[in-house]
C-alpha cells in the first residue's frame, strides 16, 4: 500500500508545496501520511499531519521496513 514516488512527482510536489522543509518521496493509502526527509536533520521521517516522526536512519532502512511491514510505518 505504500507508493514510492519517481523523482518527477518528488520535485513536481515539493514545488507545490508551501512548506519547503518536509520532502516526499513516499505516500501510503493514497496521501494518508508520507514518508520523507526533513531538511537540516537526519533520517526519514513519518509525517500524518503533525510533527514528523523519525523512523529510520536511510532510505535503505525504510526500504527494509516496507518490506518487513514494520509496525512502526503505520
Amino acid at each position: 500500500m505504500f507508493s514510492i514516488w519517481p523523482l518527477a512527482r518528488i520535485v513536481e510536489e515539493y514545488n507545490r508545496e508551501s512548506d519547503k522543509t518536509f520532502i516526499i518521496f513516499a505516500d501510503y493509502l493514497i496521501n494518508a501520511h508520507h514518508l520523507g526527509f526533513v531538511k537540516g536533520q537526519n533520517g526519514v521521517f513519518k509525517n500524518s499531519g503533525t510533527t514528523p516522526e523519525l523512523i529510520a536512519d536511510t532510505f535503505s532502512d525504510v526500504m527494509t521496513l516496507i518490506n518487513s511491514d514494520a509496525d512502526i510505518l503505520y
